[in-house]
C-alpha cells in the first residue's frame, strides 16, 4: 500500500467531486454536514478554486493511485517565534482502517516541518476513536475535552482537542 500526498490542484476537480458524493452519507455521520451547493458541480468548482487561492496547506491522499481522502492545515496564524495551524482530515469509509490516515497525517507533519510550522492542533469528535488512535499514533497529546459549538467537528458539540509539537 502506498500512500502519497499531493498539493489541492484543479486537476483534481473531477476525482475529488466524485469521493466527496460518494462518501457524503458517511461523512455526516461523523462530521458536520457540507452545504448542499458543495454537492452542485459549479458551486463544487468555485469552492475548489478559493480553498486553491487562499494560503492554507491543503493536498489529496492517494493511496496506490486512488483518491482515498484529503488532508489539510488550516487556521494557520505566525508570529516572529511560532507558526501553527489546525489540522484536518477525511479518508474514503472504503478506506479507513487500514492505516491511510495515520500514514496521511504522518506524511502531513514531515511538511508542516518542511514549512516551519511549530505547533498542530486537531480536533475530534468525542466519539471518534478512530480519529482519536489516528493522532495518538502521530504523537499528538490530548489536551482537552470541550464543548464548543463553534468548533464544528460533529453533530454534537462536544469534542476531544489534541496537540503536537514540531
Amino acid at each position: 500500500m502506498a500512500i502519497h500526498l499531493e498539493k489541492l490542484a484543479m486537476k483534481h476537480a473531477e476525482e475529488l467531486f466524485a469521493f466527496e458524493k460518494q462518501n457524503r452519507i458517511y461523512f455526516e455521520q461523523t462530521c458536520l454536514p457540507r452545504p448542499a451547493v458543495y454537492f452542485e458541480k459549479d458551486s463544487f468548482l468555485t469552492i475548489l478554486n478559493t480553498l486553491i487561492q487562499e494560503e492554507e496547506t491543503m493536498f489529496v491522499i492517494y493511496m496506490d493511485e486512488q483518491l482515498v481522502g484529503r488532508i489539510n492545515i488550516t487556521d494557520v496564524q505566525q508570529t516572529e517565534n511560532e507558526k501553527m495551524g489546525s489540522v484536518g482530515y477525511r479518508i474514503g469509509k472504503e478506506y479507513t482502517g487500514r492505516g491511510v490516515a495515520s500514514r496521511a497525517l504522518y506524511l502531513m507533519k514531515k511538511i508542516a516541518k518542511e514549512q516551519h510550522f511549530t505547533f498542530l492542533e486537531a480536533g475530534t469528535a468525542i466519539d471518534n476513536y478512530g480519529s482519536q488512535i489516528v493522532l495518538l499514533k502521530n504523537q499528538f497529546q490530548f489536551k482537552e475535552k470541550c464543548i464548543d459549538p463553534s468548533r464544528q467537528f460533529s453533530p454534537s458539540d462536544t469534542y476531544v482537542h489534541f496537540e503536537s509539537l514540531l
